[in-house]
């Protein structure tokens, strides 16, 4: 079973793009360790995230940098040649819902 279940706060503003007749947004989810290091520190994670057609949307109109947000989906590798040798790859997360949390305090 592929399930990922993140919660975090927006390291910035969701993108949109238009893929075809579909919309996409992208964004950046920063993820505390559930642990502290030597130094009593969280390390954290940052973790890209892609939500499709109607909540991709709603991501870009609702969501804003540094804000809490839950996140429901599946994890996803794609890969790809940069010119004729250079293999690229990414993971991220196919977002199925997003909770959206408490925005962050302005002034």
């Amino acid at each position: 079973m592929n399930l990922v279940l993140l919660s975090g706060r927006l390291a910035g503003d969701p993108v949109s793009r238009e893929a075809g007749d579909k919309t996409v947004a992208n964004f950046v989810l920063a993820v505390e360790r559930d642990y502290a290091g030597g130094d009593g520190e969280r390390d954290v994670d940052f973790i890209k995230v892609v939500a499709w057609d109607s909540l991709g949307e709603a991501c870009v109109n609702h969501l804003v940098k540094g804000q809490q947000v839950e996140v429901e989906g599946s994890l996803r590798q794609r890969r790809w040649k940069d010119g004729a040798v250079n293999a690229r790859s990414v993971l991220e997360v196919v977002a199925r819902r997003v909770n959206f949390g408490a925005k962050p305090r302005q002034g």
